[in-house]
């Protein structure tokens, strides 16, 4: 049991503090506040299904900015680990 407390400890913290905050407030957390946070969740996923197309349009044609491209993947990055957080605040652990 400590160990399967430990792996969760452990892969909390390497998606940050501010998750870990969330997490800790999920059963806090009001009905308005968890539909305002599911419209984020919504909006940001959206912005990254768009941002994969964006990239792959640019993949496809002939000339390619590359510091452009990185940009655009560097945000995706960071809008999947924003979407994580977001799902995992709004999704309780489960423990088997």
């Amino acid at each position: 049991m400590q160990g399967i407390f430990f792996s969760s400890i452990i892969i909390q913290l390497s998606t940050g503090i501010f998750k870990l905050e969330l997490t800790a407030m999920r059963q806090q957390l009001t009905e308005e506040e968890i539909h305002k946070l599911e419209d984020r969740l919504f909006e940001l996923r959206q912005e990254h299904r768009d941002l994969d197309d964006v990239i792959d349009r640019m993949l496809s044609s002939p000339v390619v900015e590359e510091l452009q491209l990185k940009r655009f993947k560097k945000r995706k990055l960071l809008l999947k680990d924003s979407i994580l957080q977001l799902e995992n605040t709004l999704i309780p652990d489960i423990l088997a």
